[in-house]
């Protein structure tokens, strides 16, 4: 038998102990409470049902002559079925002048009730019938009629044969205990089978998981908790492959992108050491690129630990008013070498005043990551504009291409780690694909709107409003 099997086996075994447990528990509780204290419960519902109705009668005997009561207890005593008189202190039982009744109630009967009355208004007890040798279940309390004259209400009622009841009962429920166990533990093995199967597929499905098939699925078998924990798999397994997707991508971009600093800062030392070292010209032209490759380097890392930290959440803000004019300024500085030597062109259209409550050196990251991605991406006419307005007490930023635009289909997945749109960009793209990354995590930080609007053609226009 495989693991597999083994495992399935036993899940059915342990399910099946569980109900069948869970089944006798149940019966053996029913055996106690009909069977064992059912005279109990029988003797206290009777004592019950007279107290409620006694309370009945007294209530009933205050609006009522002496006369009346009395046809007034005949009559609940037939429509009860039980015995009930109501005497004064001599003795002297109740009864209508045309209807006489006989006396099924002798003097011990009447000095019990006395005595059991002489310090209460009721009393519920038992006694044997020594001439009917039974068991009976009484009731007394004192009533008054309109006229406030006082009376004994004396009721009782014969308990049933408990013993030969009960053991009608327990071969009853003897039966009825044997088909149900049998019937319990039939329908629990099929129960627990019918249950076993999806539990056990997950679990292969899982190991698949973790095996490295991301494109595993999960199957609940009918069951809405099973369902509902498959469909939590599920989705953990999707994300799982994105996040396997993700990772492989890190590592061939950042492969890629440490591979070309390296291989030129390489080439570069040998050739100071082979060719330029005794020429000052060339070997601190050769140093300088050595050091422009070295600080690519820098940045490449620095954008990688930045999003380690605020995807950790131990980034924190140090927030002041902050002029975005004064950053797009300082940032354009960093582009003057662009505008000098490949011709690119930065349009800047600024209102006075926009200044902010944020992070400093977070927004200038944010400024420098929006418009490099800008001139990586932007057309042939290689212009990027900035605008800064104001509308509705919030500041809006916005940096625009004249690029190819990105597809509808692939807007939400540009603030996606390590993604990029295409190769079909104007310069040598830096860093992996992490920039609007850090972006989307800086502004989230900030509690700030971001967004892109874009047309396939016409460029895109990447927003903030704070």
């Amino acid at each position: 038998m495989t693991h597999s099997g083994k495992n399935e086996q036993s899940i059915k075994i342990r399910m099946w102990k569980y109900f069948a447990v869970f089944t006798m528990l149940i019966l053996c509780l029913l055996w106690i409470l009909q069977i064992i204290l059912f005279g109990t419960f029988y003797k206290t519902m009777k004592g019950r049902e007279m107290r409620e109705s006694g309370n009945e009668i007294k209530v009933s005997c205050k609006t009522l002559s002496s006369e009346h009561i009395a046809e007034y207890i005949e009559r609940k005593s037939f429509e009860q079925g039980i015995s009930i008189y109501a005497f004064d202190k001599d003795g002297n039982v109740l009864s209508t002048r045309k209807h006489p009744r006989p006396e099924w109630i002798n003097d011990s009967e009447k000095n019990e009730v006395y005595k059991v009355l002489e310090n209460r208004e009721e009393a519920i007890y038992r006694h044997t019938e020594q001439n009917f040798k039974m068991n009976v279940a009484s009731y007394a309390t004192k009533i008054y009629d309109a006229d406030g004259n006082e009376f004994y209400l004396y009721m009782k009622s014969p308990l049933l044969a408990l013993n030969s009841t009960a053991k009608i009962l327990r071969t009853q429920f003897f039966i009825v205990s044997v088909l149900s166990l049998a019937i319990a533990l039939v329908l629990s093995y099929f129960t627990a089978k019918r249950f076993t199967q999806p539990i056990v597929k997950i679990t292969e499905t899982a190991n698949e998981l973790a095996a490295g098939n991301y494109d595993a699925h999960f199957d609940g078998g009918g069951f809405r908790e099973i369902e509902d924990l498959a469909d939590t798999l599920n989705f953990a397994s999707s994300e799982l492959k994105k996040t396997d997707e993700l990772r492989r991508d890190l590592l061939s971009n950042v492969s890629h992108d440490l591979k070309t600093p390296l291989t030129i800062i390489k080439s570069y030392a040998e050739m100071v050491r082979d060719l330029s070292g005794e020429n000052k010209e060339k070997r601190n032209e050769h140093l300088s690129v050595i050091i422009d490759e070295t600080d690519r380097l820098t940045y490449l890392v620095g954008d990688i630990l930045d999003l380690s930290k605020m995807e950790a959440n131990i980034d924190t803000l140090e927030r002041e008013k902050v002029d975005l004019k004064e950053i797009v300024n300082s940032v354009l500085k960093n582009f003057a070498v662009l505008e000098q030597n490949e011709g690119y062109e930065f349009i800047t259209e600024i209102e006075p005043d926009c200044v902010i409550f944020a992070d400093y050196s977070k927004i200038y990251q944010v400024v420098y990551n929006l418009l490099n991605n800008a001139v990586n991406y932007t057309g042939d006419d290689k212009t990027v504009k900035i605008r800064i307005t104001q509308t509705g007490g919030k500041v809006l930023f916005e940096v625009i291409d004249t690029g190819d635009g990105i597809a509808p289909d692939k807007i939400d997945k540009v603030w996606d780690r390590y993604y990029k749109t295409g190769k079909n960009h104007k310069r040598g793209v830096n860093g992996t694909g992490i920039g609007l990354s850090i972006v989307k995590n800086i502004l989230i930080l900030h509690g700030a709107e971001y967004g892109v609007k874009s047309e396939v053609g016409h460029g895109s226009d990447f927003w903030f409003k704070m």
